[in-house]
């Protein structure tokens, strides 16, 4: 017995406080083999620590709502500014150096980084990314002359009785909004397309982020993890009981009712008008300016990290899709459809996300054609060998596949996805050592995950992953409140608590 075993029992503290963070089964019932991720978290357990500077409301969007220009996008998947700005300013980097995020999201780092005088530069395949950068980035130059004229626009329109238009939608956004709602939308959006009012492209833009931040309580749906919930009163539920009532089946469970939903115009308008605010703080006091640029694409990491220029990186901040089955174009499927994607284009931009679905297919084809096409075949063959071969991924991909076969897996998709996403990500790691300077740090921050009573160990595997390319490892720091499994996994296999944690490297 060890002496944390015996300090169990003895209801004692323990003696190692890591004990609590550090697994050493990860199979549930021993089904498949987990030799290598015991080693993994032996070998890296000497280099875990427990934060208590960061929590899982700074790992996530919960800490911008408050905090001026970073809460104008309610990107719930984002992290707070403080915790970009502490890791930034313990690394030896110089103003005019760049720093980089391959997963730009809101553009927190991108944002903190510009503050700091540093360039930067990222990647993201959402356009909701592309309207909060431009957004955020201009803080300092709006006439808020015209951004207030702007809003009492806004606030007072009204739609022709003549007005028949309605706003773009797909089969997961149909019947979104009340068709008042709906006409209301279409109606703004008909009075902004390029160069329709008398309001600056910057203005227009910044009018766009507000009416995305303001579509989900303009609507009956809400944000629940992976999904959209539905309000009873919509035309999608309605039809949806009367089919399956139909059927003699008992109505949709898990719907919700929102209660009296805003006017848009009203809405939108004190959107602004929160920005105003935010944006007459930060004029009236205006720090010491500092030269600084942010370089956004909006494209996947996977096709624009080849493109930077190797050794030329002095830093990354950034959080990646989690292994969690998120669907970002359904969180974002109001936004998106807003924005006039088709069904195509939301079919398209999931699986050019990093896989993180279990709808994601295979994009080894698609990576290898690319590579070759840039006259980079050995690099690519280089990494797939890479990953190929090694036994921690294969341990994985192997659980995942027994898993399946024996009925684990509510989703067979979930073997794909785990092997993609890991393989994604080899990809990334290894473009991110070709990028970065000599002595320059990764920061990753990411979740660990449980599907069908196996363990999936995301941060150490990814640190890892980053040693098989190069780069070594500096610390992993987890924060103290740990994550649960899904009800259905615990009622299965019981429960595990999982590490959430941040990963540092350097090259």
């Amino acid at each position: 017995m060890t002496k944390s075993q015996l300090s169990l029992n003895l209801g004692l503290p323990d003696p190692d406080p890591l004990n609590k963070y550090v697994l050493s089964e990860f199979s549930a019932d021993a089904v498949t083999d987990e030799t290598e991720r015991i080693n993994l978290e032996n070998k890296y357990k000497k280099i875990l620590k427990i934060t208590s500077n960061q929590s899982r409301r700074s790992v996530s969007f919960q800490l911008n709502k408050n905090r001026g220009v970073f809460g104008w996008f309610k990107y719930r998947e984002g992290f707070s500014p403080d915790l970009v700005e502490a890791y930034l300013s313990d690394m030896s980097i110089n103003q005019g150096d760049l720093v980089m995020d391959p997963f730009m999201g809101s553009g927190t780092t991108a944002l903190v980084a510009a503050k700091m005088g540093y360039d930067s530069i990222g990647f993201d395949m959402l356009p909701t990314s592309e309207i909060a950068i431009k957004a955020k980035g201009g803080l300092m130059d709006y006439d808020l002359y015209e951004i207030r004229n702007m809003t009492e626009w806004v606030k007072h329109l009204e739609v022709p009785s003549s007005y028949d238009g309605s706003v773009n939608y797909v089969k997961i956004t149909y019947s979104a909004y009340p068709d008042k709602t709906d006409r209301e939308l279409a109606y703004l959006q008909s009075l902004i397309s390029p160069n329709s009012t008398e309001f600056s492209d910057q203005a227009i833009n910044l009018l766009m982020l507000a009416t995305l931040n303001s579509l989900e309580d303009l609507s009956y749906t809400r944000k629940d993890g992976q999904y959209l919930r539905w309000d009873e009163r919509s035309k999608k539920v309605q039809e949806a009981d009367a089919q399956r009532a139909s059927k003699g089946k008992n109505p949709i469970k898990n719907r919700l009712n929102k209660g009296d939903l805003p006017d848009a115009f009203q809405k939108i308008s004190e959107e602004l008008s929160i920005i105003v605010a935010d944006i007459e703080s930060a004029q009236a006091v205006p720090s010491e300016v500092i030269s600084s640029s942010t370089h956004f694409v909006n494209n996947t990491v996977l096709e624009e990290l080849p493109k930077v220029k190797a050794d030329s990186v002095s830093a990354v901040v950034t959080s990646p899709p989690y292994l969690n089955r998120y669907d970002y174009t359904r969180t974002y499927a109001l936004e998106l459809a807003f924005l006039g994607y088709s069904e195509a284009d939301f079919r398209r931009v999931r699986q050019q996300l990093l896989s993180s679905t279990v709808e994601n297919k295979s994009k080894r084809d698609k990576l290898k054609d690319y590579y070759a096409q840039n006259d980079m075949l050995d690099k690519f063959e280089y990494i797939i060998n890479k990953l190929d071969n090694d036994p921690v991924l294969q341990e994985i991909n192997k659980a995942m596949a027994i898993r399946s076969e024996i009925g684990d897996l509510n989703n067979k998709g979930v073997v794909q996805m785990v092997q993609g996403y890991f393989e994604e990500l080899g990809f990334v790691i290894a473009e991110l050592y070709r990028s970065l300077k000599s002595g320059a740090k990764v920061v990753i921050v990411n979740d660990n995950v449980r599907y069908g009573g196996e363990v999936i160990p995301v941060d150490f595997i990814s640190m890892h992953l980053a040693e098989v390319f190069g780069f070594v490892p500096d610390v992993v720091q987890t924060i103290e409140q740990q994550k649960g499994n899904s009800s259905q996994q615990m009622k299965k296999f019981g429960r595990v608590p999982l590490r959430k944690s941040i990963t540092v490297w350097h090259k």
